[in-house]
């Protein structure tokens, strides 16, 4: 291996399948540099679907405080959040953003909505669903006139769709709610 493939983002490489250890090896790679941050955002942003995600799962496995990076691009990655993306990549997105806050795109109404929809959606994958209850919570702290719009959705007519993770996290988002 050379000396340079540590230093620099390989996009041909997070092109392809990359293991966990690939994955590790390029979030090191950012948590020491700035550049190399930019490079892997950019490539979520202009890069082919597999490198996107590749690139967003990097990026999840840096620590909370290494994320601040990432709140100029926030409302960026809401709208490829909401745009026609793979369900993979939408997850790693929402984990980014559930971790960063959404202090740069509290004011986006259609985030909001999206992420209403999604917690309710029945092809949404678990995943997806509790990182947008996540979310929907940081708009009620943000919003609290948003709180009993959040308690009605997380009401369960579906219960029998949900899988435990789902009901699970939805009474920890409710009984949160009751405390503030």
């Amino acid at each position: 291996m050379s000396r340079n493939r540590f230093q620099h983002i390989d996009i041909e490489e997070l092109s392809s399948s990359l293991g966990i250890e690939d994955v590790k090896r390029y979030s090191c790679i950012a948590a020491k540099s700035e550049g190399a941050r930019d490079e892997l955002v950019e490539v979520i942003f202009g890069q082919s679907p597999r490198a996107a995600g590749n690139a967003a799962w990097a990026l999840t496995h840096l620590k909370d405080r290494e994320l601040g990076f990432l709140l100029p691009y926030s409302n960026r990655m809401a709208d490829l959040l909401m745009s026609d993306t793979t369900i993979t990549l939408r997850r790693l997105l929402l984990n980014l953003l559930s971790r960063i806050g959404i202090s740069e795109c509290h004011e986006r109404g259609d985030l909001l909505d999206f992420i209403f929809t999604q917690i309710n959606h029945p092809d949404a994958p678990p995943g997806v669903r509790a990182l947008c209850m996540r979310i929907a919570y940081l708009f009620c702290m943000q919003y609290p006139e948003l709180k009993n719009e959040l308690v009605e959705t997380l009401s369960l007519p579906n219960a029998e769709e949900l899988s435990r993770g789902d009901l699970h996290y939805r009474g920890k988002i409710r009984a949160m709610l009751k405390g503030h």
